[in-house]
This record gives structure tokens, C-alpha cells and sequence, in this order.
């Protein structure tokens, strides 16, 4: 750190390539403090089941009940802000609102990849003399053992 006088007399502490501006650097109890500050007042963490039921609730709502969710500043912000997604989606929106709720709250399924060419299974040694494909399985078993 270097001092630069300034023309009002004062001085202006400037930092050098290396020095450390924050030695004892950020808090790190602040986050768990506010977790455990929050949980002494009653607030419950939320599983991915609740997360999960709460989105499935929301979409067997009316349009006016999914309002008024969206506007009540009491409710929980995954409940208001989900409702108020779903309430002001347009025609055009709504069928990827719902699609990406239900991913959200169910995960998206499992989908299958085939792998392989025109109907035959791929074989990489199937380009390899007989040989240098014996010599390969049998480096594999050894490496294996």
C-alpha cells in the first residue's frame, strides 16, 4: 500500500499489485448464521417433494385463485412466484409453462439413446485383425486383474 497526499490535505491509501484489501477476508458465518437465524424463527427448509406437490397444487388451480396466490405477499415466494408465472402466461407460453413446471416437479423422463448404425450394434474392434483383437482382450483382463 502506497499514500498519495491529496490537495486538500488529506491522504488516499492506494493498493499495489499483491497486497491483500481484506486480510481477514468475507464472513463465512454470515450465510449459516442467517440459515440458523431463520430456522430459530420457524422457517422450514423445503424438501423437492414439497417443491414438487407444491407445483402440482398450482396447476389444478383456477386462473382466479393462481391471481390471487400471485398477489398475496404472505404466501411463500415458491408459491408466488410459480402461481404468478402460471397466471400471466400467454396462450403461446402456456403449454411450455406447464411442461417445465411438470419437469420441475416430477423430473423429466428418461429418455433412450440407440446405439447403433443402420440396425447392426457398433463393434470397435470390429475393424481390427483377429489377432490385434485377441491381443487387446487380453490386455484388458490383464489390466482388469
Amino acid at each position: 500500500m502506497r499514500k498519495v497526499k491529496q490537495a486538500h490535505g488529506g491522504t488516499l491509501t492506494l493498493a499495489e499489485k499483491g497486497d491483500v484489501l481484506n486480510p481477514a477476508g468475507p464472513s463465512r458465518k454470515l450465510t449459516s448464521k442467517i440459515i440458523a437465524d431463520l430456522k430459530e424463527d420457524g422457517v422450514e427448509v423445503i424438501t423437492p417433494n414439497q417443491v414438487s406437490e407444491a407445483i402440482s397444487v398450482l396447476l389444478n388451480l383456477t386462473m382466479d385463485d393462481l391471481k390471487k396466490l400471485a398477489e398475496d405477499k404472505d404466501v411463500a415466494v415458491l408459491i408466488r412466484r410459480t402461481a404468478r408465472r402460471l397466471a400471466i402466461a400467454s396462450d403461446k407460453e402456456w403449454d411450455k409453462v406447464i411442461s417445465d413446471n411438470l419437469d420441475r416437479a416430477h423430473g423429466k423422463p428418461a429418455q433412450a439413446v440407440d446405439v447403433t448404425s443402420k440396425g447392426q450394434s457398433i463393434n470397435p474392434l470390429s475393424e481390427l485383425s483377429l489377432e490385434r483383437q485377441a491381443e487387446i482382450l487380453r490386455l484388458m483382463r490383464n489390466a482388469d486383474t
